[in-house]
């Protein structure tokens, strides 16, 4: 909506979420030209509305999804899915060459599970500080466990790898930010083809959150329970970066 995609003349796209949240951020454009991607093509899934995570959730949720994949499934290959997701966490053991999406919350791993088993191409989203090189969901909770919940987790099927993408923000090789060193490790990981459950998004961009040391460590790690325990998570110590 932002870049004024056109609709299509010769197919037809179909969004539906249940991400409240994102309800809210395609309400901030205006919807004036019809041959353009508006509000009027979102279609809102219904279910329990938890204010905590913006988001529908629930069997009801799970049933409509399932009947638009059951849909899906009965149109001979003219109707292409593409699932864009988001995780609270992303496990993807010491060298971050699979994933393991976490979610805690009532119906959200669920939610998750659902489009990635039945969706034709999957996008995951994600902040490169949501990337945990940790492969024991056990041991992750252990960490935060003062934070509620626990979280579950689950591993993209390796047979789905030539379809998941995964979208980050890399680091400039001489950034301050502590997540420089897995940024590199990434881009090698990217370089050499090496992940076992998902492939690079192209267009995932560089950035760098500041020039300022003390800075990119609230913009990257902005949760206190992973500065704390950071050399423990990533096996490394982020202040040898600025020494």
């Amino acid at each position: 909506m932002k870049h004024g995609i056109p609709k299509g003349e010769k197919f037809s796209v179909n969004f539906y979420t249940n991400n409240l949240a994102g309800i809210d951020e395609i309400h901030r454009f205006p919807a004036n030209d019809a041959s353009k991607i508006s509000e009027r093509d979102f279609n809102l899934i219904g279910g329990k509305p938890l204010n905590q995570y913006r988001a529908t959730t629930g069997e009801f949720t799970q049933g409509i999804l399932k009947d638009l994949f059951d849909e899906q499934g009965k149109s001979d290959g003219r109707i292409i899915s593409i699932g864009i997701i988001t995780a609270n966490w992303i496990l993807c053991g010491k060298t971050f060459d699979r994933l393991k999406i976490c979610a805690r919350g009532d119906g959200h791993l669920e939610f998750k599970k659902e489009l990635i088993n039945r969706c034709h191409y999957l996008i995951i989203v994600s902040p490169l500080g949501k990337l945990l090189p940790m492969d024991s969901i056990a041991k992750f909770n252990a960490i935060i466990s003062n934070t509620g919940e626990p979280y579950n987790d689950f591993e993209i099927p390796e047979k789905k790898r030539n379809q998941t993408y995964l979208h980050i923000s890399y680091r400039k090789p001489h950034s301050v930010s502590p997540l420089a060193r897995i940024s590199g490790d990434l881009k090698t990981l990217e370089d050499e083809g090496s992940s076992k459950n998902y492939i690079f998004s192209e267009a995932s961009p560089e950035f760098d959150p500041s020039n300022d040391p003390n800075q990119a460590i609230r913009m990257d790690l902005p949760h206190d329970y992973i500065e704390l325990n950071f050399k423990k998570i990533y096996h490394y110590d982020y202040r040898d970066i600025h020494r």
